[in-house]
């Protein structure tokens, strides 16, 4: 992980923490390193906690670092003692940890300055961690329940397990291959537990709002045991250097319209992992809206 401040500041290192001070002792950034992934909302408390009375998040909007990491840029009002101040808080959300900065000017005068700096910080920052295995944009299914298991998520139905349905959204996986081998690999592995497909698979083309183009396919299995039949629909984007996936699984061998409408609403909404040199922050959401950039971190 590498940073530097602009000419002319001081530095200062600890365990996983460095600090910046501007000239002149007007303002200062401090970043926390290898910080665990949390939502945002614990992120600022965690580097405002401590200093403060007192906090509200103005506003927030979502970023993407120069190397196409995703993060959000915050402007946090505090109070501590009555006495008033602003923080502005950036976080890059990493798989498993995230990093934060926290800029504070000690003069008001500074703060245009300090949080041009953060914001040009947060943008520049670099973890190095290249093209892997990552989580990407979606909007989540409305009214349904997440339980993440690592990088991926399994959404159920608020009438689950009466209403036996499951969405599976998958990391999106470093390849070059389209869709097609993404279905030959359920197969095979359904295969291999004793179940087969039963009847035709039915293909379709399918576009994300975002400009992905990918195929779905749609068919029943019979499982191992007698008399299961599990509806499935498989979605698959491919735009180099990455394939994403997600699935869905309703009991019973006919189609449940209203969950195939959940999913291929999920599916519409995939964006492409954005591509390095792409650095930018979004408008900004009132009041500490969040968007569906950082919903795995919530």
């Amino acid at each position: 992980m590498t940073v530097a401040p602009p000419t002319g500041w001081k530095q200062h290192f600890g365990a996983d923490v460095m600090l910046f001070e501007a000239p002149g002792g007007v303002g200062r950034i401090r970043v926390h390193m290898r910080a665990p992934l949390e939502p945002l909302s614990a992120v600022i408390a965690r580097v405002v906690a401590g200093e403060v009375d007192r906090w509200i998040v103005d506003e927030t909007s979502a970023v993407v670092t120069s190397e196409g990491e995703y993060g959000a840029f915050s402007r946090v009002s505090t109070r501590a003692n009555s006495v008033g101040s602003v923080r502005f808080v950036g976080t890059i959300f990493a798989d498993d940890t995230c990093v934060t900065l926290e800029g504070r000017a000690t003069r008001a005068s500074a703060e245009s300055m300090i949080e041009s700096v953060t914001r040009e910080l947060l943008l520049r920052f670099t973890l190095a961690l290249g093209v892997r295995r990552r989580r990407f944009v979606y909007a989540p299914p409305a009214g349904w329940d997440a339980v993440p298991h690592g990088l991926v998520t399994s959404w159920y139905p608020a009438g689950f397990p009466d209403d036996r349905a499951q969405l599976v959204v998958y990391p999106a996986e470093p390849t070059y291959s389209d869709g097609r081998l993404e279905l030959e690999q359920l197969l095979t592995s359904e295969r291999d537990r004793g179940a087969e497909v039963q009847g035709e698979i039915c293909a379709d083309v399918i576009e994300a709002t975002g400009g992905l183009v990918g195929q779905s396919w749609a068919f029943v299995l019979r499982g191992p045991e007698p008399g299961v039949l599990v509806r499935r629909e498989l979605v698959s984007f491919a735009r180099a250097p990455y394939r994403y996936a997600l699935k869905l699984d309703s009991a019973g061998g006919e189609p449940q319209e209203h969950h195939r409408a959940t999913m291929l609403a999920v599916a519409a909404s995939v964006t492409a992992i954005p591509t390095p040199g792409q650095q930018r922050i979004g408008a900004p959401h009132a009041r500490g809206g969040i968007s569906a950039v950082q919903h795995w971190a919530e």
